[in-house]
């Protein structure tokens, strides 16, 4: 038997190479079992290709209309600035990894003042959105905290976050709207207070008439947390108009009127003085004039920006003494010429703003 065994297992393993030689499985069980380790790594390729596919698509269904959208702005600052944001980032923006605390109390207080009654419903819908609309939560969260990386400054009532607030609104609708859901277990728990039944402090509601409470309820929300504000801002904007017009409205018609023509200005604060007075101008922030950006960071910044000035022939410097302390104290080379005093200031960024009559060193 031991002979037969040895004898059909060499005639086995012949067969195996004869027909390994002729290209030919070994055996059908290692045909079938190679089919299938075949198949499967096909289906987790597939499967694999399919995920990055979709993938890609949602990136690309994403990112495209931002892509769009942004594109021609980037372009258009990469052609102007040579950069691809704009002169006013650099200028503006010191990128740290250590976020700006002040700035987020600062957002923060403002968060609640734009509508505390809707704060805790913001709160929970920012937590539903971000599964079912997570950009929007994202926008809303998200902008303060890359502020904070930048160290920004919140000037003029939190304008850089004032595209925020209508976002905030709907979110704080949202959270309102989810927050109905909780009503059947209130009403379990105080009869007193629920809509209709016995003990109720309202009549009997049909399901039409629930409706339009739960909307009435969301409108009062949303008007009352905003209109207890508006008097306030309403008398703080009108002190805000007063002492643009007071100080750079009527610094420009003194710049219009008292200057030449071509006269060279530089100034911290380039809008209504430029525009009024049609006057070229040096920014001394850096929003339009760019080579200033790197003097601005110079350990000795007040003496690099005289050197700059007299390089480029400046003739009058519009400045906020506290800005520039070190430029004001220059009596060598700056003659004070005019100035605007505010008796109340709520918007601009000194209370005091100084003409100077430069007389460079040749």
């Amino acid at each position: 038997q031991q002979i037969s065994k040895s004898a059909n297992r060499k005639s086995q393993i012949a067969n195996g190479k004869r027909r390994m030689a002729n290209g030919e499985s070994q055996t059908p069980q290692h045909a079938t079992r190679n089919t299938e380790h075949a198949s499967r790594f096909t289906f987790h390729v597939s499967r694999f290709t399919f995920h990055v596919s979709r993938f890609t698509f949602h990136a690309l269904r994403l990112t495209l209309p931002f892509s769009v959208l942004v594109l021609p702005y980037l372009l258009f600052s990469l052609k102007t600035s040579g950069h691809l944001l704009p002169n006013t980032y650099h200028a503006k923006a010191v990128i740290d990894f250590r976020p700006d605390l002040a700035f987020l109390s600062l957002a923060a207080r403002y968060l609640v003042l734009d509508n505390p009654l809707l704060l805790p419903f913001y709160v929970l819908g920012l937590g539903i959105l971000f599964r079912r609309a997570r950009l929007l939560s994202l926008w809303s969260a998200g902008l303060p905290l890359v502020y904070a990386f930048l160290h920004a400054v919140l000037y003029q009532h939190g304008r850089y976050l004032i595209p925020l607030i209508p976002c905030n609104a709907l979110i704080g609708v949202v959270g309102l709207v989810e927050a109905r859901r909780y009503v059947p277990r209130l009403r379990t728990l105080t009869p007193t207070l629920s809509l209709g039944g016995r003990g109720s402090i309202l009549p009997s509601l049909t399901g039409r008439g629930r409706g339009r409470v739960g909307l009435a309820l969301i409108c009062l929300l949303v008007v009352a947390g905003t209109a207890w504000r508006l008097p306030t801002m309403a008398g703080l904007y009108a002190w805000n108009v007063d002492n643009v017009n007071q100080m750079h409205v009527a610094l420009g018609h003194w710049v219009a009127e008292n200057t030449p023509p071509d006269a060279l200005l530089a100034l911290n604060d380039i809008g209504a003085i430029t525009y009024i007075s049609e006057r070229p101008v040096v920014d001394l922030a850096g929003l339009v004039t760019p080579e200033v950006v790197p003097l601005l960071r110079a350990p000795d910044r007040d003496a690099r920006l005289a050197d700059f000035m007299a390089a480029q022939g400046v003739q009058y410097v519009i400045i906020f003494p506290n800005w520039f302390p070190g430029l004001a104290a220059r009596s060598d080379v700056l003659e004070p010429v005019h100035q605007v005093t505010l008796e109340r200031n709520t918007i601009a960024g000194g209370q005091t703003m100084v003409v100077y009559e430069a007389h460079w060193r040749k």
